[in-house]
């Protein structure tokens, strides 16, 4: 998808963050927990969406920079980020010179993405990356206990519900091996630092 084709998430930009919050904000403590903005400033949010994390981050000092491909959702980080740095843009070709970032987040938008498309984002976003600065990657784990088959379970309704070719990238996430097994084909060393829904969500520190 190109910045000029359909925004798939027009239809309730609007009514993201409520709907969602209660979910992930925990997870986005987690990120403003694992970083220092003495040391992982400026930090970049690849696939941003309404900027809430970025909100998080600035908040704590950060300088923050944000990327998305919908519209809808910028507006939304706009209103609560006036001034931020904000740009719409393809996450596998980002505008950003080499080495420009002392920090990277990706946060639940790997596996709505076909799999040539996660592995470009991670190539990309180490492209920007200064050498040895950390990306933190929030997303669906592969479930080592039954508490974790649990939590996927109850996954499946939200990713359903966000439409049958959104539900089948998420299922294809899952039969890959999940965060775990893209990040092992992406190459770099990784570790999990934190997990949730019943451990169907790890946070990972990639590089």
């Amino acid at each position: 998808m190109q910045p000029s084709e359909p925004d798939e998430y027009a239809r309730f930009a609007w009514a993201y963050d409520a709907l969602t919050a209660p979910f992930l904000d925990s997870t986005r403590q987690a990120v403003l927990a694992a970083l220092d903005p003495s040391r992982h400033s400026p930090v970049l949010d690849l696939c941003c969406g309404t900027g809430r994390l970025l909100a998080l981050l600035a908040g704590r000092g950060f300088s923050v920079t944000g990327l998305d491909l919908s519209p809808s959702m910028l507006d939304r980080a706009r209103a609560v980020l006036p001034g931020a740095s904000l740009r719409l843009a393809d996450a596998r070709a980002t505008p950003f010179p080499d080495r420009a970032f002392a920090a990277g987040a990706i946060a639940f938008a790997l596996h709505e993405k076909p799999e040539p498309h996660r592995l470009a984002i991670l190539a990309e976003a180490r492209r920007i990356l200064a050498p040895g600065a950390p990306l933190l990657v929030c997303d669906y784990a592969a479930p080592a206990t039954r508490s974790a088959r649990l939590g996927l379970g109850l996954a499946h309704l939200p990713e359903r519900a966000a439409g049958s070719e959104h539900h089948r990238l998420f299922r294809d996430y899952l039969a890959r091996g999940a965060s775990e097994g893209l990040l092992q084909r992406h190459g770099e060393p990784f570790e999990r630092l934190d997990g949730f829904l019943f451990g169907a969500v790890g946070l990972y520190r990639v590089g």
